[in-house]
């Protein structure tokens, strides 16, 4: 993930249009988390609202002064202003065509109640991957490059996860392609660093 900036906001035509009121919960990792695992590439923060969605910038980008509330659930972390969101790219990387031959070179299926976005990227990380594609249910895939065949729209990916009915797979021959952060450590580092109360 990465910080994208502190953006303005509109509450009668949201800059992210999926909204969510994490309440008390609500931190840098996870509203990202959350827009990751609902197919979304950028999550916007905005106090205890997390906003997903696939672009923004419709309104202005502003001075990260004026992105100050502190977040609910870590208080060493910023979740936007008044009508401002704090913008950050997600690890969802799009909705992919696959093919023979695979896109990715290394595939797993995963059984029943594993068979959800976060397993199949933990999986992918914990065997070294940098990137992770659930297709179809319950394949998972694991590579270090992908883009041998075209993006598509996000509905292409359209099959529920055999393991979590509120996220989607894939699709047939359709991969959720996701960073699965593994030159990256964690959350903390990126959001401490341009989002600190210290700084």
């Amino acid at each position: 993930m990465k910080y994208q900036g502190c953006y303005f906001d509109e509450a009668l035509g949201r800059d992210l249009s999926d909204e969510n009121d994490l309440g008390s919960t609500n931190t840098v990792q996870t509203c990202i988390d959350l827009c990751t695992y609902k197919g979304y590439k950028y999550a916007g923060l905005q106090g205890n609202m997390c906003y997903c969605g696939d672009s923004f910038g419709k309104y202005c980008k502003v001075d990260d002064s004026l992105c100050s509330i502190i977040c609910p659930g870590n208080i060493q972390q910023i979740c936007g202003g008044a009508n401002k969101n704090s913008i950050y790219s997600t690890n969802y990387l799009g909705c992919w065509q696959d093919s023979r031959p695979r896109d990715f070179s290394h595939l797993i299926t995963l059984q029943g109640i594993d068979a959800t976005l976060e397993n199949c990227v933990a999986y992918c990380r914990q065997q070294g991957y940098q990137y992770a594609g659930a297709q179809y249910f319950s394949q998972c895939f694991c590579g270090n490059r992908f883009g041998m065949y075209p993006e598509l729209d996000r509905s292409s990916c359209n099959t529920q996860c055999h393991g979590n009915s509120q996220q989607n797979c894939g699709g047939g021959w359709t991969n959720s392609v996701f960073d699965t952060q593994i030159d990256c450590g964690c959350y903390e580092q990126e959001a401490t660093q341009h989002h600190s109360i210290n700084s």
